[in-house]
Order: structure tokens, then sequence, then C-alpha cells
């Protein structure tokens, strides 16, 4: 772990590493030294100015999923990416040192959380391009779930319903609402593909996805049903709701406040799990079991295949939110 970073990691997110002690130095420091850091690495790396290129760097960082097939690929991926980050690292600083207490330890650890996201976001992209020229480099010791569970994304939505309540807020009950209705969106849509297993489904060739509709998982699902068992009897009227959303996300309509919390409470038991049995064991998935999970999975390639043939497309499986029974 290379020093700047080792002294941000303990003296700004409190992070205790084994028979290091906590730096002299500053949090100001500390944080200068890593931004000095940055910007030794960008210009090792980085032998052109591709700020004055947005176009170049936005065909990089904003495209769909990309697979890199060439080392030059990975290469310039990570350069694009390095380069950015150094910049908006910058700015953060500048962000930072805005109010008159400027770079105090307070001021500097009500920003931890992002300095966390730099670090982590950082390591595979800095560790890619020095273990070219030395193999031993560790950017730090860890790493990052860049995944989001399904329940997380629900707890988004009720949390910025419920946020409404107060005055002093970081958002206005008109956004908080709004918001509160994309983030309902987004966890059914993932919950309905996570239940199954379905990481992704990518072309052989050019790493694409196919433009599957959105009823697609939902509708295998409830052709399967007696592989699956919801602790939720509303499982119809759930995709409903998945459909009002519509009204919001693609008109920018707000809904009525009973409306969003009521579809909320209809849809929580889909996504909270279950209380842990007699023995103890608790599963964050539990709040839909399958049986015979190969068995469901072998019907899902049969019906995708039907139209996507194996030859060009593969279904990329993981574990599903779901506790699988025999």
């Amino acid at each position: 772990m290379q020093n700047s970073v080792q002294n941000v990691f303990i003296k700004i997110l409190d992070h205790n590493i084994r028979k290091v002690p906590i730096p002299e130095k500053t949090s100001e420091e500390c944080l200068n030294d890593l931004y000095d850091y940055l910007k030794e690495l960008r210009t090792k790396h980085v032998k052109k100015n591709y700020l004055q290129n947005p176009a170049y760097l936005v065909g990089w960082l904003h495209t769909k999923n990309r697979v890199l097939k060439t080392e030059a690929e990975a290469s310039g991926f990570c350069r694009a990416h390095l380069c950015v980050a150094e910049y908006c690292f910058g700015k953060l600083l500048e962000e930072i040192s805005k109010t008159p207490e400027g770079h105090s330890e307070e001021r500097i650890k009500s920003f931890k959380n992002m300095i966390h996201e730099y670090l982590h976001d950082l390591r595979p992209i800095v560790e890619y391009l020095e273990k070219k020229q030395e193999p031993a480099y560790s950017f730090f010791g860890g790493g990052k779930f860049y995944g989001t569970w399904t329940l997380d994304s629900f707890r988004m939505c009720t949390n910025l319903f419920w946020t409404n309540a107060f005055e002093k807020n970081f958002v206005d009950i008109r956004a908080g609402l709004n918001l509160s209705t994309f983030s309902l969106r987004q966890s059914l849509e993932l919950k309905f593909r996570r239940i199954l297993g379905v990481r992704a489904i990518t072309h052989k060739a050019t790493g694409d996805e196919p433009k599957l509709k959105h009823d697609y998982f939902y509708k295998f699902i409830i052709s399967e049903t007696d592989h699956f068992k919801f602790y939720t009897p509303h499982i119809t009227a759930i995709w409903k709701i998945y459909e009002w959303t519509n009204m919001t996300v693609h008109t920018g309509n707000i809904p009525r406040i009973w409306e969003l919390q009521y579809a909320i409470e209809i849809v929580t038991p889909f996504f909270a799990p279950q209380p842990a049995s007699s023995s103890g064991k608790w599963s964050i998935d539990s709040s839909v079991e399958i049986y015979d999970y190969q068995g469901l999975k072998d019907k899902f390639k049969a019906l995708f295949h039907n139209k996507y043939t194996e030859a060009e497309w593969t279904i990329h499986f993981e574990k599903p939110e779901a506790v699988l029974q025999q």
C-alpha cells in the first residue's frame, strides 16, 4: 500500500492498520499528499491532455457495457479513467475548501464517504497500469462490491419517501416523491431479474445485451410459479405497481402521496427478509424461495435460446436473490 493512500485510510477514514501508527500529518496534508500521488500517476501513464477532448473521455467512460478485448483497449480504458479521476479529485478538494473553515479536520471528515469511494474506484485502475511495470505493486489491499442488493435499492425508495416528513431535507418533497418512485421502479426491475440469478446476458462478439421487454423476466416467473414461494399474496399487483411507475418515470408527473405510500406497503414483503428460524439461520434473500433451481434455469435457457441462439449469446448466472430449496 502506498504511504499517501495508507495515511488517508488511517487519518481520515479511521481505519486501523496493524502495526502502522497514526500519521503525525494533518488530514489536509494527507489529502494533499494523495492528490500529489494521483497527479504523479496521471503524468506517468497519461501522456496527452485528454481533458481538452471531452468526447474522447466520454467515449471511454459513459458507453454501454464494453468487452475489453485487447491489452490496448484495457490500457486506454484505465488511462481515461485515471485522467478523469485525478481531475475530479482536484475538484473535490476545491469543494472541501469552499467554507470559511477550509480544510479543517471536521470539514474533511464530512467528505470521508466520497474519499472512500475514490480510493476503492481507483484501486483496480491504478493497479492495472502499475502492475505492468511492477508486478508486486498494490494500491491497497481490499475491494469493492459494485452491485446493489435489491433490498438496498428498495430501502432507497422508502428512505426517500419518509425523509419528506422533514423540512430541513436535502431534497424538497416534490423531488423526494419523484426519486422515490424511480427507486421503486429500479428495485422491482432488478428483483424480477435477480430472483432468477441472471447477472447478465451478453453477445459473445460485442458484449451487448439483448433488447428484452421490461416484463420478460416477470412473465417467465409467473409462468413457473410452481418453482417459487413468495411471502406476499400480491405478486400480480406488484407488477401493476411497476407499470404505474411509468407515469412518473416517463412524464415527470408527481404521484399522489398516498399512492406511493400504499405501493411501498404492498411491495415491502417482496423484499423484506423473513425472521431468523428457530435454529438461528437467516438470509437477506429469504423473501423468496425457489424449488429445483437447476430445472428453473434449464427452462429459462430454453426460452431465451429459442429466439437468441446459444452459439451467439451467453447467459451469466449467479446465486439468485432467493433461498434455494430441494
